[in-house]
């Protein structure tokens, strides 16, 4: 697993089970933002689709960036879903 408190750069976590939020004049899937800054708590987001057969996840370095980042060790990702309480 990748340790991403050790980053040295910030991540924009994408993911097309998310609605699009609009950051830096860019509409984006934004799961998550990792920086060396935040704290990592568990971060609920709602989801667009209550049904899906797959989860696309992407990992980049800028929002608008294609570059894929390079890890040295295997990528992990486990997602957690829980009822919304408003339901």
């Amino acid at each position: 697993m990748v340790d991403f408190n050790k980053i040295t750069t910030p991540l924009y976590i994408m993911c097309d089970l998310v609605d699009y939020s609009h950051i830096n004049n860019s509409k984006v899937k934004l799961l998550d933002y990792i920086s060396t800054q935040n704290s990592h708590q568990p971060n609920y987001i709602g989801l667009v689709h209550k049904r899906f057969s797959s989860i696309n996840i992407d990992i980049k370095k800028s929002i608008t960036s294609e570059e894929i980042p390079k890890f040295t060790e295997d990528i992990t990702c486990m997602l957690h879903f829980r009822r919304s309480p408003f339901l």
